[in-house]
């Protein structure tokens, strides 16, 4: 009989032991259920529990920082590994226990119930991806007063290497304008890239602000420190994120074919650049209702159809300025039109909050095998910073090194860890199970435990619900489902 076999091998206890030391055994026994590998669990669970987030925020503070509410509200407390822990005296020394969030405690402590476990699953976190719409509106940008004030740049490539060794198109698109200007480059490095920028800045100015990805040739020294020497502030668009680089990426879907339909052969396409350059800038634009090259020029370039264009009239120069406010107008009516159109197929998304925990949309890892069993988000990651158009800053919770990792995700890249709460039947079921005694231990506290000071929100909400649980109905208890099977009246 195993249940029999079990039993007899249970450790006999001593006739001669005295309380203190049965809690001492009490706590070395949970200490060993806590220490268990699921650390960026308990960091994750403690970061998602709001009044446990609130004493994590005020250790964060330096000493001289805190109020002397907030000190001696995290008197006992301590940040160990981002672990928040509590310090308590044992046998006449001290020691650093694990708080745990109420919704672990029956996962940790106690036995587990499955639904909890279900609704907080980092596993399921990391690896479910929701269907649906996706979060986060459109929010364009304001439209510029001039041209070249805003250009977008981007890095197109690589092709086939040319025999004058090129094998990348950096690409600039003006967003008053839509002036579109080619450079082929021959490495994407960021001597070549502030090369080409240097260039364009003499030949049209020097521009306000410059919208590009994350590569390695715009995040380094040399160009930041280029582009700060001439008062140009950079932004970057999330990892991962095209749509945030949008304008310069829909350019990039024309090029490829016309390059493609131009060139003669594949060793010698950075020669049609011009070609598809001029071709782009003599094309009506859709939003602008105008040509690039008119819009910066004038008037309507001509050259195989200069009889055509002439005859229509089309060439007939107007001073740029007077058109200003006109092409400023259909830019902001074309971004309403796109805006309305991309908004249908989205919704508002959910606000995060700084210190909220979330996971972020992983690209697959290319290993030589399937890639369908990886993760498809990785985290957990901590919101540090709100930004604009539904942006956040976030850092990795568990820091492999000195040296944060620090980066930027649209809100569509986020998916949110939610604590999961007590229901009243689960309450119920934790107070018929647990016969009426407590389950406070080291390092574990009820809601009323907490410091009231840091638990303004909890004060109210039980206020309130005094007096609903007085006035309602009585009515019997029922078994838990877990114990229908068993006899629990004796």
């Amino acid at each position: 009989m195993a249940h029999v076999d079990a039993l007899s091998r249970a450790p006999e206890r001593q006739e001669n032991c005295v309380e203190e030391e049965i809690e001492d055994t009490i706590i070395e026994s949970r200490m060993r259920v806590l220490n268990i590998a699921e650390t960026d669990a308990l960091v994750a669970i403690q970061r998602s529990d709001s009044r446990l987030r609130r004493l994590i925020h005020i250790l964060q503070k330096g000493q001289a920082d805190r109020t002397k509410e907030e000190a001696d509200a995290v008197k006992n407390y301590k940040l160990v590994q981002n672990r928040l822990v509590v310090q308590l005296e044992v046998e006449g020394g001290t020691g650093l226990l694990s708080v745990i969030p109420d919704s672990m405690r029956k996962s940790m402590v106690n036995a587990p119930y499955v639904r909890r476990h279900i609704a907080s699953c980092l596993e399921c976190l990391l690896n479910k991806t929701p269907g649906g719409k996706r979060p986060g509106m459109l929010h364009p940008i304001s439209a510029p007063k001039r041209p070249f004030e805003r250009v977008h740049v981007d890095n197109l490539g690589p092709f086939v290497k040319t025999s004058s060794g090129c094998e990348h198109v950096m690409v600039v698109i003006d967003v008053f304008s839509r002036f579109v200007v080619l450079f082929a480059l021959k490495a994407t490095t960021s001597r070549s890239v502030v090369s080409k920028l240097q260039a364009l800045f003499q030949q049209f100015g020097v521009c306000e602000v410059v919208v590009c990805d994350r590569g390695t040739c715009f995040t380094s020294r040399k160009f930041k420190g280029f582009c700060s020497e001439r008062g140009v502030r950079v932004i970057y668009n999330s990892p991962r994120h095209p749509q945030g680089n949008g304008m310069v990426e829909r350019v990039n879907r024309t090029i490829l074919p016309v390059i493609k339909a131009e060139m003669q052969n594949e060793r010698s396409w950075d020669k049609c650049l011009p070609k598809v350059q001029f071709n782009l800038n003599a094309a009506v634009n859709k939003t602008t209702r105008k040509s690039p090259f008119r819009v910066l020029y004038g008037y309507q370039p001509t050259l195989q159809n200069a009889l055509v264009v002439k005859a229509l009239g089309a060439s007939e120069w107007q001073a740029p300025q007077e058109s200003h406010e006109e092409i400023r107008a259909n830019i902001q009516d074309g971004q309403q039109r796109y805006k309305y159109q991309f908004d249908k197929r989205r919704y508002a998304g959910v606000v995060y909050d700084v210190g909220e925990i979330v996971a972020i949309r992983s690209a697959p890892q290319h290993t030589g095998q399937s890639t369908k069993r990886q993760d498809k988000y990785k985290g957990p990651y901590v919101i540090v910073e709100t930004l604009p158009a539904d942006t956040y800053r976030i850092e990795k919770l568990i820091q492999p090194s000195e040296r944060k990792q620090v980066t930027t995700a649209h809100v569509s890249q986020l998916k949110g860890y939610y604590n999961h709460e007590e229901t009243e039947d689960e309450e119920e079921e934790e107070e018929n199970e647990e016969g009426g005694e407590g389950s406070e231990s080291a390092g574990v506290f009820e809601k009323a435990e907490y410091p009231s000071e840091l638990s303004d929100e909890s004060e109210t909400i039980i206020e309130q619900s005094g007096p609903t649980e007085q006035a309602r109905p009585q009515r019997n208890r029922r078994t838990p489902n877990k114990f229908q099977d068993f006899i629990t009246d004796l």
